[in-house]
């Protein structure tokens, strides 16, 4: 076994520097109103973590402020920007009213998309940094979605 590396329960083997674990997974999720790129996007939450680490539970992960970002994207910048609302969406919120928040945030927020968007980078790198030599595995809903949702507005941003 490699000196860097800890035997966690069976072949699971989790990567170890300075006796810190190292967060090689990031899990991306967003809020939208729409199913495809071009669709305005509510919210972002990430989450560093390490799928190797069996005695980690996503609960508690999802508490540690050091290991997650949630930002709010402004809905009136991105509808100036030509992204846009699907209706079916909009109506799933409203049936689900639970959701409504989130609009009402995204709604409100004055923050330019560019920003916003540098901001989510910018959490992303310092994943990256903390996992030197690493390559770091994003996890989302599938690569047609969260991920090419995502990078209209890294296009947008020019990042």
């Amino acid at each position: 076994m490699d000196q860097n590396q800890e035997d966690v329960g069976s072949s699971d083997k989790v990567t170890h520097a300075q006796g810190r674990i190292i967060y090689e997974d990031l899990m991306l999720d967003l809020e939208t109103l729409g199913l495809k790129k071009g669709c305005i996007v509510l919210s972002a939450a990430l989450m560093k973590f390490n799928i190797l680490n069996s005695e980690e539970d996503f609960y508690t992960l999802a508490q540690d402020s050091r290991r997650t970002f949630k930002i709010t994207f402004s809905m009136t910048r991105q509808l100036a920007e030509g992204l846009l609302a699907d209706p079916n969406t909009l109506q799933w919120y409203f049936k689900k009213g639970g959701s409504l928040e989130i609009l009402q945030q995204s709604a409100v927020e004055l923050t330019p998309v560019n920003k916003s968007i540098s901001y989510v980078e910018q959490f992303m790198v310092e994943v990256k940094k903390a996992a030197p030599g690493k390559n770091v595995r994003i996890w989302a809903n599938s690569p047609n979605f969260d991920l090419e949702i995502i990078s209209k507005l890294f296009e947008l941003s020019k990042i």
